[in-house]
């Protein structure tokens, strides 16, 4: 096989970890079952993570496919500290808009 083709199959497998992270954490999640606002609240504060989880694909895939971490883009360390940092930010608002939307499910 020569670096073209090996190249593009590297890049398929990345793109496959990308996509199947978040579902894998979703399906983690899903047997919760909020009973109160506040449980509702905190799960959907979880979903910043789900979606952004896809970051962490490319390091997984690069050290299954490579062996090791790389010179090149951003290591794993890298990305889990990107994606804590997402977390923190972004946690608030979806607790706060996760809150409301739980003021119909539980009066």
């Amino acid at each position: 096989m020569n670096a073209s083709t090996l190249s593009s199959i590297y890049g398929i497998f990345s793109v496959v970890i990308q996509i199947s992270i978040p579902f894998m954490v979703y399906r983690a999640l899903r047997p919760w079952r909020p009973k109160t606002r506040w449980s509702y609240s905190l799960k959907f504060s979880l979903w910043p993570v789900i979606f952004f989880s896809h970051v962490l694909g490319q390091p997984i895939a690069r050290y299954i496919w490579f062996g090791d971490s790389g010179r090149w883009g951003m290591n794993f360390v890298n990305s889990v500290q990107g994606l804590i940092g997402v977390f923190i930010l972004l946690t608030p608002f979806a607790y706060a808009i996760g809150y409301f939307l739980a003021k119909k499910k539980f009066k």
